[in-house]
């Protein structure tokens, strides 16, 4: 279900206080979308209102957390009520765990899981009844991962989530068929955002592939506001998945050819990068 122009449309998104969050907010300010951005705390959101603002489109600030189902609803709510019903939903707010399976605690596990995919099936839950029975076309977007297909050494938590997400879109799509909502799964690949500068659970040994980790995301990364342009595109074309960021496509590709091939440069990879 395409959009193809978004000019005076209305965009939600969580996570939207930095990284992909942030420059999808300024990538749809910028085609004259109204924003409504939301994140954990309001202060770090000031910096993204005071940018799209600039771009001469209405940016309204919400504090949430996204593993909150009623305050999630309570704010659907608000928007739909007093702005109207969101054209375009984006599910973006995430967080990282860096662990072997073994030394990752539950609660951690519990925690990733709780915002990846349960945020992600709040959001949609929170305003797709709302967008159904809205006369425009809307679309669903959900941030995945190349993780769903591809994932690496000591991120079991985060890919769990991630292939999760997935296949939750993948179901929405099935069931979101024949009305006017659309569905895009995003999955980025190596980005440079603060997800990756996070607590290693692994000792010693861990907090220095976690400093691996930065560098080389650091170094070799491709910059949110590559799936930021991705997004707004996939959205324009009514595309089901995005792979988008670097060694997204290819792994993609190289999963449908190989898988068996595909794990073996996994492995050789992440002990480049510093997963392993």
């Amino acid at each position: 279900m395409a959009i193809s122009n978004l000019r005076g449309r209305r965009v939600f998104i969580t996570g939207a206080g930095s990284g992909i969050g942030e420059a999808t907010a300024l990538a749809f300010a910028r085609e004259g979308c109204e924003m409504f951005v939301s994140d954990l705390s309001l202060p770090s959101l000031h910096r993204l209102e005071r940018s799209v603002s600039a771009e001469g489109v209405g940016c309204h600030c919400f504090a949430l957390d996204v593993t909150d189902q009623i305050a999630f609803e309570a704010l659907a709510e608000h928007i739909t009520q007093d702005f109207g019903v969101p054209h375009i939903v984006i599910n973006n707010a995430g967080i990282g765990a860096h662990g072997s399976f073994i030394n990752t605690p539950l609660d951690v596990v519990k925690r990733v899981v709780e915002v990846n995919l349960f945020g992600v099936y709040s959001g949609c839950r929170s305003f797709l009844p709302a967008m159904l029975d809205s006369p425009d076309t809307c679309h669903l977007v959900n941030l995945a991962s190349v993780a769903s297909i591809a994932p690496m050494p000591n991120m079991s938590a985060y890919a769990a989530s991630k292939y999760a997400v997935d296949g939750l879109t993948e179901v929405l799509a099935f069931e979101l068929a024949d009305t006017n909502v659309g569905v895009t799964c995003v999955h980025p690949g190596l980005i440079n955002t603060p997800i990756v500068n996070v607590k290693s659970f692994n000792g010693e040994s861990g907090d220095a592939q976690t400093r691996r980790l930065s560098e080389y995301y650091n170094a070799y990364g491709s910059e949110p506001t590559v799936v930021a342009q991705g997004i707004v595109n996939a959205v324009q074309e009514g595309r089901l998945h995005l792979w988008v960021g670097r060694q997204a496509s290819v792994t993609e590709k190289l999963k449908r050819l190989s898988p068996r091939l595909l794990r073996r440069l996994a492995l050789r990879k992440a002990r480049e990068i510093g997963y392993a």
